[in-house]
C-alpha cells in the first residue's frame, strides 16, 4: 500500500489526461495510457494518488474514483462509494455516495475489502 505516494492519475480541466509515477531514482515518468512511460512531462492541475488497491478487472483505483462494492454473495445489490484519502489518518477509505457510511480499505498494509468485490465505475471530477 505504501506505493500510493509514487503513482498518480493526472487531471487537467476536470478531465483525466494521464498518469505519473516515480522511478527508483525519484524521477517522474509520465504516461497517457498507464502502459507506455517516458520522461515527457504532462501538464496537469491535480494529481490523485493510487489507493493501493485494484478492482476485479485489475484496474488500479485512485483517490476520487467511484466504485461499486458487492455487499452480499449475490452479484447484486452493489453500493457505490468514492475513494477518499484522510490526511489525519494517512489512509484511504470508501465513502458511500448515498449515506455517511465510511469503510476502511486497509488494516496496516492488508486490504480488508478483496478486489473481487470492487468494480470501477468512474472518476468523480468536481465542477469548478
Amino acid at each position: 500500500m505504501n506505493n500510493h505516494k509514487y503513482w498518480f492519475r493526472l487531471i487537467k480541466n476536470n478531465k483525466p489526461i494521464g498518469f505519473m509515477k516515480y522511478n527508483d531514482k525519484k524521477k517522474p515518468l509520465f504516461s497517457i495510457d498507464n502502459y507506455g512511460w517516458n520522461t515527457t512531462k504532462i501538464n496537469y492541475d491535480i494529481s490523485n494518488p493510487w489507493a493501493g488497491i485494484y478492482d476485479r478487472n485489475n484496474y488500479p483505483l485512485f483517490k476520487n474514483d467511484v466504485v461499486a462494492l458487492r455487499t452480499t454473495t449475490q452479484p447484486n445489490p452493489k453500493k457505490k462509494y468514492i475513494i477518499i484519502y484522510e490526511k489525519e489518518h494517512e489512509q484511504f477509505f470508501l465513502k458511500a455516495l448515498e449515506s455517511d457510511e465510511i469503510l476502511t480499505l486497509f488494516v496496516g498494509d492488508l486490504p480488508i475489502i478483496q478486489k473481487q468485490e470492487l468494480t470501477f465505475v468512474g472518476t468523480y471530477l468536481s465542477r469548478h
